[in-house]
């Protein structure tokens, strides 16, 4: 006769207590639920680690995002600068002073069309920098202040990246001030030639279009290395 061990094993008379389930099978089983409640922890830890990767990288995102559009903005408005006075006056230097008071206006009330998203994403990027440990967030975060700031090119190093985020915190609203837009109304404002106005904003243009590079690279590699 042939006995199934998950059959209760029944005791002869007087022989001893019934024994309901052979006590090894009880202890691999208890042992395996464990294992089983572990490994569903685990993987829930996974999935908030993983939802909360997700939600940080939409902000940055979103950052770049915005970027994109102020980017646009000022290319767009500088070389609108540019034309009025490397080629409007030159074809029409009677109406200099007229172009540059038009140049003056025009330029004073597009520059505040996006003036609260640019403070936005300076805000945000000044903020998020201090905040994180990531290199490849810090590059991308580090490129898109240095876009807003004269003369600043990011660090390709990167080992004195700490210091020059504590010595822009400590400029406080002076380096936030300090913008591409800001200098061109500052050149607007001067009482330098017209020509030599257009040939710095011209120049400024080409210094934006590198820091586009900059930041588009500094993102891509920081995506690559959330998406792998």
């Amino acid at each position: 006769m042939r006995y199934n061990s998950l059959l209760p094993v029944m005791a002869a008379p007087g022989v001893g207590p019934v024994i309901s389930l052979n006590e090894s099978l009880m202890t691999e089983l208890v042992l395996l639920e464990g294992l089983g409640k572990v490994i569903d922890h685990v993987v829930k830890l996974m999935e908030r680690r993983e939802t909360k990767t997700r939600e940080h990288f939409a902000l940055l995102q979103e950052l770049f995002d915005d970027f994109l559009v102020v980017h646009r903005n000022y290319v767009t408005l500088f070389a609108l600068v540019r034309n009025a006075l490397l080629i409007d006056i030159a074809t029409k230097p009677e109406k200099k002073e007229e172009i540059l008071a038009e140049v003056r206006r025009v330029f004073g009330v597009q520059r505040l069309e996006y003036d609260g998203l640019r403070t936005k994403l300076r805000s945000m990027a000044q903020g998020l920098v201090k905040s994180t440990d990531d290199p490849a967030e810090r590059r991308f975060l580090w490129a898109i202040i240095c876009y807003f700031l004269e003369h600043e090119r990011p660090n390709k190093s990167f080992r004195d990246l700490d210091l020059q985020v504590k010595l822009l915190v400590e400029q406080g609203k002076d380096a936030l001030l300090s913008t591409p837009s800001s200098y061109i109304l500052g050149l607007l404002a001067s009482n330098k030639e017209p020509d030599k106005i257009g040939r710095a904003v011209e120049a400024i243009i080409g210094d934006l279009n590198g820091y586009l590079s900059d930041v588009t690279n500094t993102f891509t590699t920081l995506k690559l290395q959330v998406h792998k």
